[in-house]
């Protein structure tokens, strides 16, 4: 299963999305209320000829890397994480990551992820600078950003609506040099 792999860490590995991940396991993570509660595409039900559509629209795009997340012990796929807005004069880019297998969350499965994916962005694509943005009340997303060294650099006051009202969302951030002078992540 690994044979696949083009980054690996200790406990997942990255690989290409492909087209055989968009499937009806895919679009029940994008439709259930928990794995999409803070994601924008929670506003309308997902399809598969939507995911595919959108599959489609993403391996087209020069300024986008979308990977499937993998458990190294068998291969399953249990998300997804993206570096996209890829600039490559400035050499920054924004960070999503999304897992949507439930028995995964809490092993910090998405800070070793976005572990990986950073380090993919600064030493493969040399980007000088990786953003992500996401609600205030998206704890352990937060949480595992910071796991991953990113730092919190500001507030943009209502600017998503979400659950009824407006929300705030936050900016992180990291740059290369401070990724440099972090010790390997090494996951629990």
């Amino acid at each position: 299963m690994e044979s696949q792999a083009f980054v690996t860490g200790r406990h997942l590995y990255l690989r290409g999305l492909e087209s055989q991940d968009i499937n009806s396991r895919y679009v029940r993570w994008l439709n259930d209320p928990e794995v999409n509660m803070f994601m924008a595409t929670r506003r309308f039900p997902t399809t598969l000829e939507d995911l595919q559509g959108f599959y489609q629209k993403i391996k087209a795009d020069p300024n986008a890397l979308y990977f499937a997340i993998c458990l190294k012990k068998d291969g399953t796929h249990i998300g997804n994480v993206k570096l996209d807005k890829i600039d490559w004069i400035s050499r920054t880019a924004e960070f999503g990551l999304l897992i949507g297998e439930k028995r995964q969350w809490g092993h910090r499965c998405g800070s070793e992820a976005a572990y990986l994916i950073t380090k993919h962005g600064f030493f493969q694509l040399n980007l000088k600078r990786i953003t992500i943005f996401l609600t205030e009340e998206n704890a352990g997303a937060l949480k595992c950003y910071e796991r991953a060294g990113y730092q919190q650099e500001g507030i943009l006051r209502g600017a998503v609506f979400l659950n009824g009202q407006y929300r705030n969302v936050v900016a992180m951030g990291q740059l290369k040099g401070e990724f440099q002078s972090r010790a390997e992540y090494e996951p629990n």
